[in-house]
């Protein structure tokens, strides 16, 4: 069997593509949402990223890529929780396999929080993910009134006669600046700087929402400063509030008794794998639905590959007692 036909990043540890989308598709949520980096968040918090053991499911088809990148800086997913059937099926890919890892952790939480990584590998989060009770916490009441005001201070910045914006409209009225659209006043100014002669330039890309979009180099420069901007209006706000944010992202994997409902979602990077645990069953099924001699076959290939990688693995009969080893696992570090 052939291992490593994707390309890790590409899936992103089992990323579907549809997820993966270009920064400025981000920054135009009418939500807040948070870019995440190892080098901003220990800006931001003063402090070291968490280290603590997690696990993260997928299949054989990765094993070369998951190897490859160990100790990189690129982000994925991954649980201190599971039900069997997520360590049999998967998130986003089918399962059966699953690393053992030591890896810093960025972002926890009890449940999924949908994380999306965009087109550089920094991944994004949305404030409602991490806000599920907007009313009841007067802290965080207080942090998204402060993106907002920052939100809002980029909004003057790119149109300086806008007039105050009420904070409720500052996601609306951002997200019409959008310089693709030929609605956003941003894109007005600039096809009336270029003239009729030069607005040709511009190319149309496509409708979305029922709105034109285009390119040109200009409406791309105007892109990158407003990305920019916007990463560091973000960052801003978490260095206001390193303590609170802190809690956020840590409390989490800091929790050796988590309550988890079919799994929880951690976003890590620069891992270490410890050990594979196999799912006998959904392995060889991955290799053949019914042929139990290339089963056989393929299964022995795995395991010597594993052995000449010096990977230790464990076999089990079982996906109940994988999903009990990981939360045996993830919690004996943090009950010391």
């Amino acid at each position: 069997m052939t291992f490593g036909l994707n390309s890790f990043y590409q899936h992103s540890l089992e990323e579907e593509a549809v997820w993966t989308k270009s920064a400025s598709e981000h920054i135009f949520h009418e939500d807040l949402h948070i870019p995440l980096t190892p080098k901003m968040l220990k800006r931001a918090l003063n402090t070291k990223l968490p280290r603590v053991r997690v696990f993260h499911v997928t299949n054989t088809k990765y094993l070369d890529d998951v190897v490859k990148l160990q100790g990189k800086r690129k982000s994925f997913s991954a649980l201190t929780r599971a039900h069997q059937d997520i360590v049999t099926g998967g998130i986003n890919v089918s399962g059966g396999m699953v690393f053992e890892m030591e890896a810093d952790v960025m972002v926890s939480a009890p449940n999924d929080i949908m994380s999306r990584p965009d087109k550089t590998g920094r991944r994004w989060l949305q404030w409602e993910y991490l806000n599920p009770a907007p009313y009841e916490d007067q802290t965080k009441m207080e942090i998204e009134k402060f993106g907002l005001s920052l939100k809002r201070d980029l909004i003057m910045k790119y149109v300086p006669g806008m007039g105050k914006i009420p904070l409720t409209k500052v996601h609306h009225y951002w997200r019409k600046l959008d310089p693709r659209n030929e609605t956003s006043p941003l894109f007005k100014n600039l096809i009336k700087n270029q003239g009729r002669k030069k607005s040709a330039a511009v190319k149309r890309t496509g409708v979305r929402r029922g709105v034109t979009r285009n390119t040109s180099k200009e409406i791309n420069a105007i892109l990158r400063d407003m990305v920019k901007d916007y990463i560091d209006a973000m960052e801003k706000m978490i260095a206001k509030y390193p303590k609170e944010f802190a809690i956020m992202f840590f409390a989490h994997s800091q929790n050796a008794m988590k309550e988890v409902d079919g799994w929880d979602e951690l976003v890590v990077n620069n891992y270490r794998i410890k050990q594979v645990m196999l799912h006998d069953y959904t392995v060889k099924r991955g290799f053949s639905r019914k042929d139990e001699d290339i089963q056989e076959e393929e299964f022995q290939i795995l395991l010597e590959k594993l052995d000449d990688l010096g990977i230790d693995y464990e076999v089990f009969e079982y996906a109940s007692d994988i999903s009990r080893e990981i939360t045996a696992r993830s919690s004996v570090d943090l009950m010391k």
